[in-house]
Formats: structure tokens, sequence, C-alpha cells
């Protein structure tokens, strides 16, 4: 399942000729695709459409990450960069890879214990209405639902902001992570919209025909429930 959170969208940032392709057997573009039409089937068991329910949430979240979405080649990085996973850059006197900072919507991490308590979800819901009072989401982007295109976003987002300046190594500056805040947030902000316009439409109508999972995805379901 590592496959699923991530699609590699090749930058090559310096020219590096990159010899082969890079291997990815499944990638967070299909698995939305697939996880969808699972969910859409209402004679789909119950147990299967909710796993298929928690892991589109998640890798909605993802997709909009600029990172999920995009390895950067080049001499240092051969085989890929894996997002930002192998790029460490210091900021606020601490070391983190750059992959992780984005995942952290460019600010400390906030651990919540679980099960969530009250006080928890009342600070998520006001970061939400925080989210939906500063970012105005035209209705055009709303709607737009179609995972690769989602996926071209955050390359391009990637390559214009979140590489930008940055190598192994740096110092991040302010004015970098005012950007990165204000990027993820925006992000995240339209992923929620978007996901929400998802679920409305793929749970709107009973498809015809049942769904064909992506490879991997009624094994994994079926290994899980096997724990039990």
């Amino acid at each position: 399942m590592n496959g699923w959170h991530y699609t590699a969208n090749v930058y090559n940032r310096d020219g590096f000729e990159l010899k082969e392709p890079l291997q990815q057997k499944s990638n967070i573009v299909s698995v939305i695709d697939s996880l969808s039409a699972t969910l859409s089937y209402h004679e789909t068991p119950l147990y299967v459409r909710s796993f298929a329910l928690a892991h589109l949430i998640h890798h909605y979240g993802d997709i909009h990450q600029p990172l999920h979405t995009t390895s950067q080649v080049s001499s240092e990085y051969k085989t890929g960069d894996l997002g930002g996973n192998l790029v460490h850059v210091r900021v606020r006197n601490t070391t983190t890879k750059l992959h992780s900072f984005w995942d952290d919507i460019c600010r400390p991490s906030i651990s919540m214990k679980r099960p969530l308590e009250e006080k928890h979800y009342a600070k998520v819901r006001s970061f939400a209405d925080r989210l939906v009072e500063t970012y105005d989401v035209s209705w055009e982007h709303r709607r737009q639902t179609n995972a690769t295109i989602m996926s071209m976003e955050g390359f391009e987002l990637a390559k214009e902001i979140a590489y930008a300046g940055v190598v192994n190594g740096s110092q991040l500056s302010s004015q970098y992570v005012d950007r990165c805040v204000e990027t993820a947030e925006q992000r995240m902000t339209l992923a929620g919209y978007r996901l929400a316009t998802h679920l409305n439409n793929i749970l709107g109508s009973k498809p015809a025909a049942p769904a064909v999972p992506p490879a991997g995805v009624v094994c994994v379901v079926r290994r899980r429930m096997e724990q039990f």
C-alpha cells in the first residue's frame, strides 16, 4: 500500500538524464479512482465500503499536498527523492524532511492523543472554520474531482513553490515558510470542498455494475478482516 499515497510525476531539476522510468505499481490517482468505484457500488459489502471511504478521505488530503504528486530527479537523486523525503531542511533551529514539513502544513507538528476528546474536536472545527473564512474557493474549483488533474495541480505547485530554492541542507527562509503555509492551507481547504463534491457525486446514484477494485484493495481488506 506504500504506492497508494503518491504519484511520481518526475521533476527533472538539473537536466539529469533519467535512464529508466521511475517504477510504481500503483499510485494515488489510480487508487482514488478505484476506491471511488468500490464505494459507489451499493451492493459492495459494508466492511469493504467502509475501508474504501476511510482511505478515500485520506488520499484526498494526500493528493492536495504537492509533494505527494512529485519526485525530484537529479544527479543527487538518480532514482527520485521520494517527494522530498530524502531532502532534509532546517527550519526554526530544527532539521526535518521537506516532505514532512509540508505534511505538517509548514508548522510544528501537533499530535493529538487517540481517541480524540471533545476539546480536540473543537480545535479541529475551529481550524476548519478559519480555513473556510480565509480562503475563497470558486465553484469551478470545488467541482474539479478528476484525480489526474488534481495530481498535476500539485506537480506544478511542487516545482513552483515546494522545491523553489531548496536543496538538501537548506535553511528555509521566513518568506518560504509563509508561502508554504498559505499554499498548504489553500490546498487543504480545496481538498475538503472537492471531497464533499466527490462524495455527493458517487453516493448520489446507484451504478449499474459492480466496481473492479484496484490491484490489492480486496486482498488487503480480506487480510485485515482475517486478523480479527
